[in-house]
């Protein structure tokens, strides 16, 4: 019985945590506030959670998300430097999940940053992690964020994925457990997992090589 009841309990909410996916979309949310509620502006780019990609700046986002993120550069032994802000815990649309901004900082701006930079850290990869604050902080903030990765807390299955967002326009498995479903139109790449969560990758529909290039490569090696 009391396996039953334990059985029973976990079942509800399963089922709690996907009938919040499948809300319809006249709940209390705002407009534009889910991650499958995307719009394009005039301008080609893609709307989403409440900020426009290639339009907003950070703070914008900050004011949004209600919360203050982790800003950081990061060095990459072989590559462009990047700038990220972190946002650990953001509720939008009836879901829960965890955001990652790409910010778009000119040269002589990362240059400054990179030489401001407060700390220095070394990654496993040899890449190098900077944490900025005062001045740089200030600086990224008012910068335009170009990309959003989106990752819930709740698992997203392919029927929900596919119901929110529709048929994929391409599809990819260049790893073992790991699909990409690539919406040209939305300047989204939603990567599957079988054992962990799905990420969801946003850029501006104009952008939409920055997500299929890696895969198109590495699908012909």
């Amino acid at each position: 019985m009391r396996y039953f009841a334990r059985f029973t309990t976990l079942s509800l909410i399963a089922i709690a945590a996907v009938a919040i996916l499948l809300l319809p979309d006249e709940d209390n949310s705002t407009s534009g506030t889910a991650p499958w509620e995307i719009i394009i502006t005039p301008s080609g780019n893609s709307r989403l959670l409440g900020i426009t990609i290639g339009e907003s700046l950070l703070k914008e986002a900050q004011t949004v998300w209600q919360e203050e993120p982790e800003i950081t550069l990061f060095l990459p032994e072989n590559g462009e430097p990047k700038v990220e802000a972190y946002f650990q815990r953001i509720a939008s649309g009836g879901v829960r999940a965890s955001i990652v901004t790409e910010i778009k900082v000119d040269k002589p701006d990362l240059d400054y940053l990179i030489n401001q930079g407060a700390r220095i850290s070394t990654q496993g990869d040899g890449s190098h992690k900077i944490t900025l604050d005062g001045d740089g902080i200030s600086l990224v903030e008012n910068s335009i964020v170009s990309s959003i990765t989106y990752m819930p807390k709740t698992d997203l299955t392919p029927q929900i994925i596919q119901q929110r967002f529709g048929e994929a326009g391409m599809k990819f498995s260049i790893e073992d457990g790991l699909e990409h479903w690539i919406y040209p139109q939305y300047g989204l790449d939603i990567i599957l997992s079988t054992e962990g969560r799905e990420v969801l990758q946003y850029v501006s529909p104009k952008d939409i090589d920055r997500l299929t290039t890696p895969l198109i490569e590495a699908q012909g090696n």
